[in-house]
């Protein structure tokens, strides 16, 4: 159930990416971060170690586009073509993946049929998801910050 649920919402996202490009979402500017990190480690064999760091958070590579975008503009282009590359290639480059994305083109906004199309084919709606993940959670959690309620 709370895969069909991570599903909804990351179906969800990319109907709604291409709409967010126009959501008026201030595009970063003039960010700077600092950071200032500590390691240790010991061992006898072997190494063991711990790193603690302070300071600013930094964006992602495609984050400081300020938009989600679709697949081929914002930060979700970004993503697809960078950070998200092997996700995407997994998903579209997959049978099972291109018939989920298909089946929930099909559904529009019924989020029931959405849920079928989950239930019906959980390989493809495990590797759509993982690229969602994979855009929202990891490469743009700024940019598409609309979108990552779902984010663990």
């Amino acid at each position: 159930m709370l895969r069909l649920a991570f599903t909804a919402a990351a179906l969800i996202l990319l109907g709604a990416c291409s709409q967010a490009e126009d959501s008026g979402n201030p595009a970063p500017t003039g960010e700077t971060s600092s950071s200032s990190s500590s390691s240790t480690s010991s061992g006898t064999g072997g190494s063991g170690g711990a790193s603690t760091g302070t300071g600013g958070a930094t964006l992602a590579p495609c984050d400081d586009a300020g938009t989600c975008g679709d697949y081929v503009n914002g930060c979700t282009g970004c993503a697809v073509s960078t950070t998200c590359a092997e996700h995407y290639e997994g998903c579209f480059g997959d049978e099972t993946c291109l018939d989920f994305n298909k089946c929930l083109a099909a559904c529009k906004d019924d989020l029931a049929c959405r849920d079928k199309c989950a239930e019906s084919n959980p390989v493809g709606a495990d590797r759509y998801g993982a690229l969602v993940a994979c855009i929202v959670c990891d490469a743009c959690p700024n940019s598409c910050a609309d979108f990552t309620d779902f984010c663990l």
